[in-house]
């Protein structure tokens, strides 16, 4: 066979491998809207662009997904949001929507980070001496900062009403979730050494993005109340709030040397 022919006989499986690539994405996408009764995809964006839309994929390694939960929302729990979710906010916190000082206290939806969130940053200061002196992130301390965060991801997805079931304490399957992709090479010293300099721009930038995920998620709970769904904009900002902010937090705690995007997808 000469080369012409090769490359005529090769060239549509090539073709349909590049097809494959594109359409078909990294991580699961959310369940399929047959298996979430009272969520009527086709009739806000359709259900393959619904599955697109809030499958949080990106190249980044923390990636999130969330089940949407848009139409037949529960009012009872929404009114009763704040107070339902105490238990959660003592132990993996809240969202803070400012920058604290003695003069200028942060506004706070529950805690920042709860009782897990201060020994996850405890075990962070520990990891940063560990990394930058030998350049190793103690196993323990990954995979307790990893499930602190897949339990915080749960627990801000119910306080900010992306979903109405209630999360579990622990780990256990649940509409939103976190993936973190381990580092496949050496760790990055340096940017580890000035993280929390590096990270500066992402703090003034989320203080904004914060306190409008506030404002909106305020307007949800109303709309949620008069109407039972949650409008289709807001939802897709609320979850691009949540998918920025915890990319920065799991840079914070040092589990990934990526930067993050100034993104909301």
């Amino acid at each position: 066979m000469t080369a012409n022919e090769t490359a005529t006989a090769t060239a549509p499986a090539i073709e349909e491998t590049n097809r494959l690539r594109i359409s078909k994405p990294a991580f699961p996408l959310p369940v399929s809207a047959g298996d979430r009764p009272g969520t009527d995809y086709k009739r806000f964006y359709g259900l393959e662009r619904a599955c697109l839309l809030y499958s949080l994929v990106m190249p980044y390694p923390v990636s999130i997904s969330v089940t949407p939960a848009l139409s037949n929302r529960n009012r009872l729990t929404t009114a009763f949001r704040l107070i339902l979710a105490i238990p959660h906010i003592i132990l993996v916190g809240g969202v803070a929507t400012g920058f604290a000082s003695r003069h200028n206290p942060p506004t706070l939806i529950g805690g920042e980070g709860g009782l897990l969130g201060a020994v996850a940053i405890f075990l962070a200061i520990i990891s940063w001496f560990t990394i930058v002196i030998a350049g190793t992130h103690i196993v323990g301390i990954r995979q307790f900062t990893s499930f602190y965060l897949r339990w915080r991801t749960r627990a801000l997805s119910y306080l900010v009403l992306l979903e109405d079931a209630y999360p579990p304490f622990g780990d256990a399957p649940y509409p939103a979730s976190i993936e973190i992709v381990d580092p496949a090479r050496p760790r990055d010293r340096l940017t580890v050494a000035l993280r929390l300099i590096l990270a500066i721009p992402h703090f003034i930038v989320l203080f904004f993005v914060t306190l409008a995920w506030l404002f909106t998620t305020i307007a949800a709970w109303f709309i949620i109340l008069f109407t039972g769904a949650y409008p289709g904009g807001l939802y897709e900002f609320s979850v691009g709030a949540l998918r920025w902010r915890l990319r920065v937090e799991a840079y914070l705690l040092l589990l990934v040397d990526e930067y993050p995007p100034f993104s909301l997808t």
